[in-house]
């Protein structure tokens, strides 16, 4: 049953009830079955409704002592750098999108499809300055690949500095 169909039905359920007061044919047996149906559409309502989204699966969520502009800059460039340019089979299907000079402070960069740069982007990187201090985020559906950890990882190494394309062993 789906959340509409249960709204549905509650929602006949209290105009049958307004009708019936409205006719004063509203009997005990009456009042107890229509009781019975709208506490049960009550509780079967809740079990309908979609879990609250506590957050991206997968999401990083770091801080640096840096801008946020420098900061997003910096992990954009290594991006294009190891992930484009050694022609990584991860992101031969992916484009980076630069947005940067943003007017509300979260300069940001997104992994977009190559086939479709205007859809919805497999990869977020943004930040943003917090207390002095710059909160990057990165989420998307990159991240519950296999490859997220890896995502993950350099990300992390990039945003503290670390240039290199791969983890140090």
């Amino acid at each position: 049953m789906g959340v509409d169909y249960l709204k549905r039905q509650l929602r006949k359920l209290f105009q049958l009830r307004h009708k019936l007061k409205s006719q004063y044919v509203f009997n005990s047996v009456q009042k107890t079955l229509l009781g019975i149906s709208l506490s049960s559409a009550l509780l079967l309502l809740p079990s309908c409704q979609k879990a609250p989204i506590s957050g991206p699966t997968g999401a990083l969520t770091l801080t640096v002592n840096k801008a946020a502009t420098s900061t997003i800059v910096s992990i954009a460039k290594t991006a294009q750098i190891c992930w484009f340019k050694t022609k990584d089979p991860t992101f031969a299907k992916f484009r980076l999108a630069a947005e940067v000079n943003s007017y509300v402070g979260k300069p940001r960069f997104l992994l977009v499809p190559k086939s479709n740069p205007g859809g919805l982007p497999k990869l977020v990187v943004n930040g943003e300055t917090k207390n002095g201090k710059t909160v990057v985020n990165v989420f998307g559906p990159l991240l519950s690949t296999n490859q997220g950890q890896r995502i993950s990882k350099d990300v992390q190494r990039w945003a503290i500095g670390n240039a290199s394309c791969t983890p140090k062993a």
